[in-house]
């Protein structure tokens, strides 16, 4: 005889009697709590006691959503916070570096004065030539925080980052003839616009920006 064989009296007097079978694997039995453990007053009477029971749990699933939705709530804050001061952060970066930027172009302008002077005396030319390297260098500098010159003579006249001073004639295509004032654009933003004087294209050709 095997075990499943001695267990089956077992099982048909427990079936008998009404009584659950016997647990003869050692798990626990899972109690289940009465009402008046879990806090709840039932009336005596099984269908107003069901309807009870259907009202508590419509309430308590309405207050689990309330719940739900006001976490949703507090996330969605959470994340517009977080987002609202990334933003903040780069703006003030920003903000930051364009003033230093603002103030370096006065220098940058100056290098670009005396570079701009014609010698053929030996000395002056390698006054140029050490002018020539320090403004490399500082256009190096500032390049590496996002600043960018703006496209100038022979390039298509652009509102965005052109300032026309002048305009020698109309035509359906403007470009730049002439460069008064070197423009700059900064993270892709204009920092100042490039003071220039505009006239059609010769020969009606654009040289692209």
């Amino acid at each position: 005889m095997n075990d499943s064989d001695a267990d089956l009296p077992v099982a048909a007097a427990d079936a008998a009697t009404g009584e659950e079978p016997a647990d003869t694997h050692g798990e626990a039995p899972i109690l289940t709590p009465t009402p008046a453990e879990l806090g709840i007053e039932l009336p005596d009477e099984p269908t107003e006691a069901f309807d009870e029971l259907l009202r508590l749990l419509a309430d308590a699933r309405q207050d689990a959503a309330a719940e739900r939705d006001t976490a949703l709530r507090a996330l969605a804050e959470m994340e517009n916070l977080r987002k609202r001061t990334v933003r903040d952060m780069a703006e003030t970066r920003q903000r930051a570096t364009e003033g230093l930027v603002r103030q370096l172009l006065a220098v940058l302008d100056s290098f670009d004065a005396g570079m701009a002077i014609d010698t053929d005396e030996a000395d002056a030319a390698a006054v140029k030539e050490g002018f020539t390297a320090t403004r490399d260098q500082l256009v190096g500098s500032l390049g590496s925080v996002g600043l960018e010159a703006v496209p100038g003579i022979g390039a298509p006249f652009d509102p965005q980052v052109h300032e026309a001073v002048s305009v020698l004639d109309q035509a359906d295509e403007l470009v730049v003839v002439h460069e008064m004032r070197k423009g700059y654009t900064l993270g892709g933003l204009t920092l100042r616009p490039a003071a220039v004087v505009v006239g059609p294209a010769p020969d009606g050709e654009t040289e692209a920006s």
